[in-house]
């Protein structure tokens, strides 16, 4: 029985590392991207894979990799991982939601679907509030998000 207790560290040890392990993402999505926010100016080669749990974005910049943005529970970027709400803040703007990221870059319709128009190949949403001027589409060839108050562009065309 000596050895009982070396048996339960052993699995709380793998409960615990398995937490940490690494997402598995599918397939990729080679994109041109153009991300204008207020502190990330970016346009170029970007990679989308997608997962179950979220979706992680690689930046290229002439054929070498740049940034990463992983986009799960949390949203990880060179600086660390930190809560939706607070990358929007610092990112983006504290006017959104925290899905909102998430949402554009895998096609979805953001705020809940609000002002949803469908269109021969996607959608379209246009979203005016007190703190955001939102233009949003979503098509066969990509996506366009564009918030003119808070002068903040992401667009990506899958290639």
């Amino acid at each position: 029985m000596k050895f009982m207790p070396s048996i339960f560290i052993l699995w709380a040890s793998l409960l615990l590392l398995s937490g940490c392990a690494s997402k598995t993402y599918g397939p990729s999505q080679s994109v041109l991207l153009t991300l204008k926010t207020p502190k990330i100016k970016f346009s170029d080669m970007g990679y989308l894979h997608f997962a179950d749990e979220g979706v992680r974005l690689d930046l290229y910049s002439g054929g070498v990799p740049v940034r990463r943005i992983e986009v799960g529970e949390e949203i990880c970027v060179d600086e660390g991982c930190m809560e939706a709400s607070r990358f929007n803040a610092e990112y983006l703007s504290p006017a959104y939601p925290p899905s909102l990221l998430r949402d554009v870059l895998q096609g979805r319709g953001i705020y809940g679907g609000a002002a949803l128009l469908r269109t021969q190949s996607g959608f379209e949403q246009h979203i005016e509030g007190e703190r955001v001027r939102i233009v949003y589409r979503v098509d066969s060839e990509g996506v366009w998000f564009k918030d003119e108050q808070n002068a903040i562009t992401i667009r990506y065309r899958r290639l």
